[in-house]
């Protein structure tokens, strides 16, 4: 972000694009404009020891062997997924990354006639609110991997199912700190401090499930009206913010601020993978556990690859490639991590160790989602 040399070390962000696979074809498309590039590879040996899947459930006819996926996980850990799905089933995809708020916004656009046959990565108070709504619909098949599933992670009625959860977390450049003479902070209270102000990023809940869910759990934790206090507060330290969820980690990294609100894995994959100066912090008062809800919108064009699809992504192979792109968990008990996480990120057992997580109503956060959001605009702005 502004060094060009140190691109090819900056963890991937929430930047919309297309990517058509198969035949060895990757079609790309970046924003508005729409160009072609080689798709980025995981590094040789990367999932060696996960799990191989056969999807067996139901066999799309020829018309059918093809999916439009929309995603809010991050681009690399998207094209993984992907691949080991077009592997494991030979039906093509197609896939569009964005932070959460905005795929959460065309998905509502599109309700009327849906682009995307299958959600593959979004926030639960979205599930909620999309069932309710009447924008997504139960799979065609009901996927068999769901009775290995956790029971919070799947909606009693079928419409939605969790695959993984992420956390909340604080990015702290570490040199900046020092320099700065600042100590770590160790409470979302410490940032008020008045020596903080200019140097934390902090992202836009409108546009990133990540802020969503940082506010939505201080406002848990505070209460309504002490944490609308507690954030008008916050707001007088805030340096800029960002559109996506990563982008304060990766800012944090860089040393243009020595704070980043983001999220945990985030921070790990910057330490541990690419080795930037930064510390991840998981604030005592505690953090909300997000589940990563997985479904289907009501309407697709290909509901029974849809399915398949949907099936995988509750898979022992698609939970371990979250497992190894730093993900906190996952929603069977009967994964393990693969052999390369331990090594790769050797912070995530430490932080997991830890952190507090608290009992997240993202319930509630659905139900007060718009309520949340317009008095933010009014209070933050």
């Amino acid at each position: 972000m502004g060094e060009e040399k140190k691109e090819e070390k900056v963890a991937p962000s929430r930047r919309g694009y297309l990517k058509t696979v198969g035949a060895g074809i990757v079609g790309l498309a970046v924003g508005a404009a729409i160009g072609y590039g080689a798709a980025p590879k995981a590094a040789p040996g990367a999932v060696t020891t996960i799990t191989k899947t056969e999807v067996k459930t139901v066999s799309p006819s020829p018309e059918e062997r093809k999916v439009v996926i929309y995603s809010h996980n991050e681009p690399d850990e998207q094209k993984m997924l992907v691949d080991a799905f077009i592997d494991a089933t030979g039906i093509s995809a197609e896939y569009w990354v964005e932070s959460s708020g905005v795929v959460a916004s065309r998905i509502e656009a599109e309700k009327a006639n849906p682009k995307a046959d299958f959600i593959w990565g979004f926030l639960p108070e979205d599930a909620i609110r999309f069932k309710e709504a009447g924008i997504i619909e139960k799979p065609v098949i009901p996927p068999a991997n769901a009775k290995f599933l956790r029971p919070e992670f799947v909606d009693p009625d079928g419409y939605y199912f969790g695959s993984s959860y992420w956390t909340n977390a604080i990015a702290v450049n570490i040199n900046e700190i020092k320099r700065l003479g600042l100590e770590l902070p160790k409470s979302y209270n410490d940032l008020l401090d008045p020596k903080y102000k200019g140097h934390i990023a902090m992202p836009n809940p409108n546009t990133s499930g990540t802020a969503f869910l940082t506010v939505s759990t201080i406002l848990q934790i505070f209460g309504w009206d002490e944490g609308w206090n507690y954030l008008k507060k916050l707001k007088d330290n805030i340096a800029t913010f960002t559109e996506s969820g990563s982008a304060p980690g990766t800012m944090a990294a860089l040393g243009e601020v020595a704070v980043g609100l983001t999220y945990d894995y985030q921070v790990i994959k910057l330490k541990d993978a690419q080795h930037y100066p930064v510390e991840i912090v998981f604030p005592e008062e505690g953090v909300g556990p997000s589940p990563n809800m997985n479904a289907i919108p009501k309407g697709c064009k290909h509901p029974e690859s849809a399915a398949v699809a949907l099936n995988f992504s509750l898979s022992k192979e698609a939970m371990q490639i979250h497992l190894l792109m730093g993900w906190f968990g996952v929603s069977r008990d009967d994964v393990s991590a693969p052999l390369e996480v331990a090594q790769k990120y050797p912070s995530l057992e430490e932080a997991r160790k830890k952190v507090k997580l608290i009992k997240y109503d993202y319930k509630w956060a659905a139900e007060n989602k718009d309520k949340i959001l317009k008095t933010w605009n009014e209070i933050i702005g």
